[in-house]
């Protein structure tokens, strides 16, 4: 009898994960396992907790989704702490593991894990969690167009997107089920959260699917998305599935598949375009990430051009707090503090101030956002914030926001400003 594990990281569902299909079709009993790494635990270099309290709520409760949906087809979800290495290694050596399934990674961290496992016996790695596989890109990695637009035209008409996976009915797991870490509150302790008026998202799969249906069929906010996705306030001005996506609950090829759903009954139009639009951005992110590898954290990305940033730490805490001249940037940064979340506009806005006015350096910025962030995706942040700074993937390197003129266009009767200004 072979038994395996499955080890789930930003793919948190059962539902279209091809890798835990496969996992199930390859074993005779499946251990899967979420390992709360000592480093997400930590401080990164500026000295922000690598996981704030917003993204380490989402990720418990997504965590506690998962581990239900595991027990309704008859398994359980293992929930361990520390290095990764020596927890499989642990699992491996009880169960003889032959081989250890798991989605594909992109970035420096997760590599090295990656290596290390495979060092303990066969890891099978499964695709990216991206719309499109890398395999049937029309051209390899390393000739990525430097553009999204003519990355766009390569791809939107020539690829086609696979269906979804089929939902596994059942996974027979070792009896006993092996015991998980118990002291979770080391990771997410519920009654230090202060937040609950101001952050409304509630991690896992079910969650998710109630937002599409929410923000599809009941609202039917996505034919007006085109039109709404640069407002700041409300509910229904963007999709709010990102959290979801980045921590997997739900994948890109379910959403464009329910746009696609939508669009047969219900309308198709601009707007359901441009959600597809946005799911390709999120794609080309995790594309540029493969082909720049470790240059997504360089100062200057792939730039050819040194840019002068400075790291001056109380320009950058103004900034960081919401104490700037600008009041359109502190009450962005007061949403996001207090929230976990900040729209598309703010944070282009918040982006450009920091690198373009201030002249501080970017990376300081994505590690704030990578702190605070709920939606906190790895390639999306950094790949955002080197565009934004005008070391990525941007042919117009002096691009800047009027903040003025963006004050009067999205937040014309100070609404949000009036609203962010007096929270504390």
């Amino acid at each position: 009898m072979i038994t395996n594990i499955f080890w789930f990281r930003n793919d948190l569902r059962i539902e279209d994960n091809p890798a835990l299909v496969h996992a199930i079709k390859h074993s005779d009993f499946v251990i899967p396992i979420y390992i709360i790494q000592k480093s997400d635990l930590e401080n990164d270099k500026w000295g922000f907790p690598k996981i704030g309290l917003h993204r380490r709520k989402f990720i418990y409760e997504s965590i506690l989704d998962l581990k239900n949906k595991l027990l309704a087809l008859g398994s359980d979800l293992l929930i361990e702490c520390g290095d990764p290495k020596k927890i499989i290694q642990s699992i491996c050596e009880k169960y003889s593991i032959q081989e250890i399934f798991a989605t594909r990674e992109i970035t420096s961290e997760e590599l090295s894990i990656e290596e290390d496992l495979n060092s303990i016996t066969k890891l099978n790695l499964i695709g990216y969690n991206t719309l499109y596989q890398v395999d049937k890109l029309p051209f390899k990695i390393q000739d990525l167009p430097k553009h999204f637009t003519d990355f766009r035209k390569k791809i939107e008409f020539s690829l086609e997107i696979d269906d979804c996976e089929k939902t596994p009915l059942s996974i027979k797991s070792p009896s006993p089920f092996p015991k998980s870490f118990e002291n979770i509150d080391i990771f997410y302790n519920k009654n230090l959260y202060q937040f609950e008026g101001f952050n409304h998202f509630v991690g896992g799969s079910i969650p998710a699917l109630k937002r599409i249906l929410e923000y599809f069929w009941e609202t039917k906010s996505l034919s007006n998305y085109k039109v709404t996705r640069n407002e700041i306030i409300g509910e229904n001005f963007s999709t709010k599935l990102s959290p979801y996506l980045a921590r997997g609950c739900i994948s890109a090829k379910q959403i464009y598949w329910y746009i696609k759903k939508y669009e047969l009954e219900i309308e198709a139009n601009e707007s359901t375009y441009w959600l597809y639009f946005e799911l390709l951005w999120r794609d080309y992110f995790k594309f540029v990430a493969l082909q720049k590898r470790n240059k997504l954290f360089f100062k200057n990305g792939w730039s050819p051009i040194e840019l002068d940033f400075s790291e001056d730490k109380d320009t950058f805490d103004l900034w960081k707090e919401g104490n700037t001249k600008e009041p359109l940037i502190n009450a962005f940064q007061k949403e996001l503090y207090l929230s976990g979340f900040m729209s598309n506009r703010g944070r282009q806005v918040v982006s450009s101030y920091l690198t373009k006015e201030l002249k501080i350096d970017w990376r300081m910025g994505a590690g704030w956002f990578e702190s605070n962030l709920i939606d906190y995706d790895v390639c999306s942040n950094y790949g955002n914030w080197a565009y934004q700074a005008g070391v990525g993937n941007d042919p117009r390197k002096d691009r800047s926001f009027n903040l003025t003129i963006q004050r009067e266009k999205y937040d014309p009767d100070n609404k949000f400003i009036e609203f962010w200004e007096k929270k504390k």
